[in-house]
């Protein structure tokens, strides 16, 4: 756009149909550039999780697949990513070591 306000210093607003009710919280301090982790302590009945990405990008997939360090999809540092698949598939990884994600269940 062209009002001088990076991509990442914006704020978007996403309008959900119905209302969703927070299941809970999970945060993810240290996420592992080893290994693919699953979504941690997801709620039964969650039907949308909300990811926020802080210190390192992650990769993420869904489809039984892990991710890697170079495939998958990227979330960049600070981006928020509304996910609204089934959460058992979704497994992430931090690019680089130590990325920390925030992470809130909603039905």
């Amino acid at each position: 756009m062209s009002d001088g306000i990076p991509a990442a210093g914006r704020v978007y607003q996403h309008s959900i149909e119905g209302s969703l009710i927070p299941m809970g919280f999970a945060e993810v301090a240290a996420l592992s550039a080893g290994t693919a982790a699953a979504l941690p302590a997801v709620p039964g009945g969650t039907r949308l999780v909300l990811l926020n990405t802080e210190v390192q990008a992650i990769r993420w997939r869904d489809d039984g697949v892990d991710p890697t360090t170079t495939s998958g999809m990227p979330l960049p540092i600070g981006e928020y990513f509304i996910y609204s698949g089934n959460p058992a598939t979704f497994k992430m990884i931090s690019q680089v070591a130590s990325a920390k994600v925030s992470i809130s269940y909603y039905r």
